[in-house]
């Protein structure tokens, strides 16, 4: 009998490896058709498959989810944006091993040449704090909460990135641990990866400031971090 080990193995090879995967650029056009048909082999695999697919949801939810993502498929999108567009069934299957891989090519512009959030947080109850700043600016303290960048809330950006988040069940655990040990690489997930982030936080004398910090590669915020024991940007 093939373990359940195993099976999670076979999905992950099988369901995600399609047009996503393939496109050679993150900002590749990819039709309608072949999102649609991407879709279809992706649901096909985790029905024939999965072991555990309808364990906190039903499958009427899962019908529904991908009825309504078919219908959302309704012009063409970059692998980038369909990547996007299929993140919220993860947390409907809730099962920590199955997962959807960014595009390489993103992943790869993100560890190179793209600029990312240079700040290091940690989450505590509900809000984002600063642990380090790796900034050129160097404007925000460790201790200083962030309130909102580039206009979305804190509230708003950790909600979406956890309505996207990969979960053991419904617990939360990890992925909040996850969110802010690596936040920059989220952010650039869900959001993108701007220039520039206008950033409104509470520093540690409890004021309210808004500053504009230049994004910075990864390769320059690891460089800067190489003294911080055990620490590297993803």
């Amino acid at each position: 009998m093939i373990s359940r080990k195993l099976l999670l193995r076979i999905l992950s090879i099988l369901c995600f490896q399609g047009v996503l995967m393939g496109q050679d650029h993150y900002n590749k056009t990819i039709s309608v058709q072949a999102l649609k048909e991407d879709v279809r082999i992706l649901r096909k695999n985790l029905e024939d498959v999965h072991p555990g697919l309808y364990a906190y949801h039903t499958k009427e939810a899962f019908d529904d989810a991908f009825n309504a993502l078919d219908m959302e498929l309704n012009q063409p999108l970059t692998a980038l944006g369909f990547y996007r567009k299929l993140l919220p069934i993860l947390p409907m299957i809730a099962n920590n091993h199955t997962k959807i891989n960014c595009p390489l090519s993103y992943d790869r512009a993100m560890a190179d040449t793209l600029p990312r959030f240079p700040f290091k947080l940690y989450y505590h109850e509900g809000r984002l704090f600063v642990h380090r700043d790796a900034s050129d600016e160097q404007r925000i303290e460790p201790g200083s909460e962030i309130k909102s960048i580039n206009g979305d809330t804190t509230e708003y950006i950790l909600q979406k990135m956890m309505s996207n988040a990969t979960t053991d069940g419904f617990n939360t655990s990890l992925p909040y641990f996850a969110i802010s040990a690596v936040f920059s690489k989220y952010y650039g997930y869900y959001f993108g990866t701007p220039q520039t982030f206008e950033i409104t936080f509470v520093n540690i004398n409890g004021e309210l400031e808004k500053v504009e910090i230049k994004g910075l590669t990864a390769k320059v915020l690891n460089k800067r971090r190489k003294n911080a024991i055990g620490y590297k940007m993803k």
